[in-house]
């Protein structure tokens, strides 16, 4: 299995690991059957963690389903700002706030990613800056 963290070392010269890359899940939510997108970002989300990753997933943020949009948005948005990368389900394109989310994501040249190979061959190159 593919980890994806590093072996560092502190300044007392013990070994450390780097903290796991964090990647938030965009995809369509209002509207949505709630089981139905439950299961759907749950298997993502397993897939994503079975790789190492740390994933942000938005139905575990909003514990309220009739939170207001522009709350539940708000929410989210912050929490996609403390990750490393975003992985966009196949249908964000039907989802106001899963289409802000992945622009957002584009606009800060947040590394994005639409399938779990993408995210396997990701080339963590650049120190990707996080608040």
């Amino acid at each position: 299995m593919m980890k994806n963290n590093l072996q560092l070392v502190d300044r007392n010269g013990n070994a450390t690991q780097q903290p796991k890359k964090k990647i938030y899940i965009a995809g369509k939510v209002t509207g949505e059957d709630l089981a139905v997108c439950t299961m759907k970002f749950g298997t993502v989300q397993r897939s994503i963690e079975a790789l190492g990753f740390e994933v942000i997933n938005p139905m575990e943020l909003i514990q309220n389903k009739n939170t207001h949009w522009q709350v539940a948005m708000r929410i989210c948005i912050m929490k996609l700002m403390t990750c490393h990368g975003i992985f966009v389900l196949r249908d964000h394109i039907d989802s106001r706030g899963a289409t802000i989310e992945f622009q957002l994501a584009k606009d800060l040249d947040m590394p994005h990613f639409r399938n779990i190979n993408e995210l396997k061959k990701a080339k963590w190159n650049k120190p990707v800056p996080t608040p």
